[in-house]
């Protein structure tokens, strides 16, 4: 996938069970401690050593190895990035390549998801190291769709986009439409982020989010640029009747955090030792929930880019 930074992750709720010989390499899963979540950290001086360690090491040989945080490449389009540009505010499209209809209170059940989504992460932040926001507001700008007719109930305020082009995912899975809408491209902040003073024509927006019909529904991929998942996902999660957890997993790629498939120690492995407390949401199959350590490590990410030259402006 073109635009695609992250690999595809395939979580399947069915077969949380069934433990993978990496996942059997970790201690049992505990009961995640919110003691470090619920009373705000404020400094990096807070962090707990034995966090820290797993942290270093996350950072050392996956994130700087990967660039999954644009420190290197001075690709500078993480959801802190995004967020901090628009001033604490998040702008997504749907792009609904399905032929499936919507109702109008499905697609605004959509926002209010997302939202809860980005502040389930962000919440970590709130008061640490120089983090300005008590809570990201999310704006759906408008809809990409292959069919108008798709949408049901049209409310005059709703924008809507019907130009499409050819999906290569269509060549090789089975029902996946071959017809990929899109949305303006003077206006997807991802087509901009290294040109620093570029100005923005009209409303902008920061990410996709994705909805594939026949894409899977527990498999699914994510980045700086949104998070692609099967329309039938969404559709279930945003009504509550889903597993949101996959979706929280796909956002963490939106801020740095990267997969985790092989060994204890692998160039893709995760930490000697293993997580601290157990598990993350990281590594499919070992969480259901974003764990304290997941929490840990993005305020690690943060403490660690919030100063890259030129990088914010805060």
């Amino acid at each position: 996938m073109k635009t695609q930074r992250i690999g595809i992750t395939a979580i399947v709720i069915a077969l949380a069970a069934i433990i993978s010989t990496v996942t059997s390499k970790l201690s049992p899963m505990p009961k995640i401690s919110k003691s470090f979540l619920s009373f705000g950290a404020k400094s990096f001086s807070d962090f707990p050593s034995d966090y820290q360690s797993a942290a270093d090491w996350i950072w050392n040989n996956r994130i700087m190895n990967e660039d999954s945080c644009g420190v290197k490449s001075k690709r500078y389009n993480l959801i802190f990035d995004q967020i901090i540009a628009n001033n604490g505010e998040l702008n997504y499209v749907v792009r609904w390549q399905s032929t499936k209809t919507i109702t109008y209170e499905q697609r605004e059940s959509f926002k209010s998801f997302v939202e809860k989504g980005i502040n389930k992460w962000t919440d970590f932040l709130i008061g640490f190291e120089g983090w300005p926001y008590q809570h990201i507001k999310v704006n759906i700008i408008g809809w990409a769709v292959i069919d108008k007719n798709s949408l049901i109930d049209i409310h005059n305020d709703e924008v809507i986009w019907t130009e499409t082009e050819f999906d290569e995912l269509s060549n090789t899975q089975q029902g996946v439409p071959s017809k990929l809408p899109v949305a303006p491209a003077d206006l997807w902040t991802f087509n901009f982020f290294s040109d620093r003073n570029h100005i923005y024509n009209g409303q902008s927006f920061d990410e996709y989010l994705w909805c594939t019909q026949n894409y899977g529904d527990f498999g699914g991929c994510g980045g700086d640029w949104g998070q692609r998942l099967s329309d039938n996902y969404y559709l279930n999660a945003a009504s509550g009747n889903g597993a949101p957890h996959i979706y929280w997993h796909e956002l963490g790629h939106g801020f740095g955090q990267t997969d985790f498939y092989g060994e204890e120690g692998a160039s893709d492995g995760f930490p000697p030792g293993g997580f601290p407390g157990g598990s993350s949401i990281m590594m499919a199959g070992s969480a259901a929930d974003i764990t304290d350590f997941d929490g840990w490590m993005l305020r690690y990410i943060w403490y660690h880019i919030k100063d890259n030259e030129g990088r914010f402006n805060l």
